[in-house]
C-alpha cells in the first residue's frame, strides 16, 4: 500500500500541499506532492467582531461585522439592533423640583434622560420645612413709647405660615425730665394750710405729643409759638419773626394795624409807588400838596 505524507491544507492566508506518496512496504517516497493555492474561503484561526454599536434610548445599534484574524478579511456583515428604550445613554437632569417651605410641601423632582427626553424616575414629596420661611414678614404688636408707658418694637411674623420669627425689644424715648407733685392739707372749716410737701419723680422717657399755641407777631415785636406736650406738660418755644410794614390797598396806612403811615420809603398813598429816603419824603409831601389843591 501507499500513503500520503506531509500534506498541508491550504487556508485563507497560506498555500497548501497535496503531500508526498510513500510505499508502506519499503517506506520509500514514490512521488512528490504539489503546492495548493491559498484558499480564500478557508478561514483558519480565530474571528473577531468589529464596528459593533450598542443600541440605546435614542439610536439603533449594530451587531458588528465578523472578521478573520488570519487574513483580516470580513467574513460576515452584522445586523441593525432596534432602539432600546430602556438603555438611557448620556446625562440626566432633574425637572419640576419644588423646595419645601414653612407652609407647603416640596418635591424632589423627576429624573429625565437628556438623550431621549423621557422620564426615567418619579420624584418624591418633601415634608414641610418649618424653618424655611417663604415670603414676606410683618411687625405685630408694636407700641409707641410715651411719657407714661414704655414702648415695644413689635414681634416679627412670617406671613406664609403665621408663626413668630423674632421677639421685639423694649423701646424708650431718649428724653427725660423731672416731674413733681405738690401736696397741700387744709382745714375743712377755715381752709388754713395744715401741711404741704413737694414730691419729685422721674418722668418715664417718652416721645412728646405736642399741641401748639401762637402769640402772633406784630410790626413792633416778635411773636411766640408754644409747643406743649399733652402727656407730660413739657413746653418748648419758637420765635416768630416781626411783621414787615405793608400797604397793599394803598390807603397810606400799614395793613397790619400798627398805625404806621406809609409815606417815604414805602408805598405812596397817592401814586402807589415806592419812594426811598429823602427823595421819597419830598415826593410824598409834594403829592399831599397836590391832593389838597385837587380838592
Amino acid at each position: 500500500a501507499t500513503e500520503i505524507r506531509n500534506a498541508v491544507t491550504a487556508n485563507c492566508h497560506a498555500a497548501g500541499y497535496t503531500g508526498d506518496t510513500y510505499c508502506t512496504g519499503c517506506n520509500s517516497k514514490l512521488q512528490d506532492g504539489e503546492e495548493i493555492a491559498i484558499d480564500a474561503n478557508n478561514h483558519d484561526g480565530a474571528t473577531e467582531t468589529r464596528d459593533a454599536v450598542t443600541a440605546n434610548c435614542h439610536a439603533a445599534g449594530y451587531t458588528g461585522d465578523t472578521y478573520c484574524t488570519g487574513c483580516n478579511s470580513k467574513i460576515q456583515d452584522g445586523e441593525e439592533i432596534a432602539i432600546d428604550a430602556n438603555n438611557h445613554d448620556g446625562a440626566t437632569e432633574i425637572r419640576n423640583a419644588v423646595t419645601a417651605n414653612c407652609h407647603a410641601a416640596g418635591y424632589t423632582g423627576d429624573t429625565y434622560c437628556l438623550g431621549c427626553d423621557s422620564k426615567i424616575q418619579d420624584g418624591e414629596e418633601i415634608a414641610i420645612d418649618a424653618n424655611n420661611h417663604d415670603g414676606a414678614t410683618e411687625i405685630r404688636d408694636a407700641v409707641t413709647a410715651n411719657c407714661h408707658a414704655a414702648g415695644y418694637t413689635g414681634d416679627t411674623y412670617c406671613t406664609g405660615c403665621n408663626s413668630k420669627l423674632q421677639d421685639g425689644d423694649s423701646e424708650e424715648s431718649t428724653y427725660t425730665t423731672e416731674g413733681y407733685k405738690y401736696w397741700v392739707l387744709r382745714c375743712d372749716d377755715c381752709n388754713a394750710v395744715l401741711d404741704e410737701k413737694t414730691e419729685t419723680f422721674d418722668v418715664i422717657p417718652h416721645n412728646h405729643i405736642y399741641t401748639t399755641k401762637d402769640i402772633a407777631p406784630t410790626c413792633e415785636k416778635e411773636g411766640t409759638r408754644i409747643f406743649t406736650c399733652t402727656l407730660c406738660g413739657h413746653e418748648e418755644t419758637e420765635t416768630l419773626a416781626k411783621l414787615q410794614h405793608e400797604d397793599k390797598n394803598n390807603d397810606g396806612k400799614c395793613d397790619n394795624g400798627c398805625g404806621q403811615m406809609m409815606t417815604g420809603g414805602n408805598h405812596c398813598k397817592y401814586c402807589g409807588k415806592i419812594h426811598d429816603g429823602l427823595f421819597g419824603w419830598l415826593v410824598g409831601f409834594f403829592h399831599s400838596i397836590l391832593a389838597i389843591f385837587k380838592r
